[in-house]
Parts: C-alpha cells; structure tokens; sequence
C-alpha cells in the first residue's frame, strides 16, 4: 500500500528531513541536500540523491570543509562509504 510505504519511508529517513533546512549546495545533479546543526557547534549534511552518477563517483563541489564520514542509507540499512 503507497501510503504504508511513504509513511516507513519517513520513519526511515526522518533524521534527514525533520528539522533540517534547505542547504545552501544548489542545483545539484543528482538530487538535493539538507543540513542540521548539530548541539557540538558542527553541522551535519545530507545529502538526497535520486539520480547515483553512472561512473559510481558522487561528486559534491561548493564544501567549504572536508568531510569527516559518510554514509549511504537504504531499505533502512546503512553503510559506511569512503570521502575523499
């Protein structure tokens, strides 16, 4: 049932879309991003993407730091990933 679906979907994800505001990183190829502050001072960016590069690479330009981690989450699993 779609609205099942969609309402597991947003349990899922909900730390990615709750709270969070529109990132300042536009026009994205891929899809969008949100952003959270986060109570350390440092801030937390998530990125939605809907359309994964064909050359397996995400490539985020416009970050004014590096990355610390990353992680794919789907199907409620989650993975750590490589940032370079």
């Amino acid at each position: 049932m779609l609205i099942e679906n969609t309402t597991k979907r947003k349990l899922q994800h909900g730390e990615a879309v709750y709270g969070t505001r529109a990132s300042l990183l536009e026009n994205l190829p891929w899809g969008r991003s949100t952003t959270k502050a986060l109570e350390n001072g440092r801030t937390r960016l998530y990125f939605h993407v809907f359309n994964w590069p064909a050359e397996g690479s995400l490539t985020v330009r416009g970050l004014t730091s590096r990355p610390v981690r990353g992680f794919v989450v789907r199907d409620g699993e989650s993975a750590s990933m490589p940032v370079s």
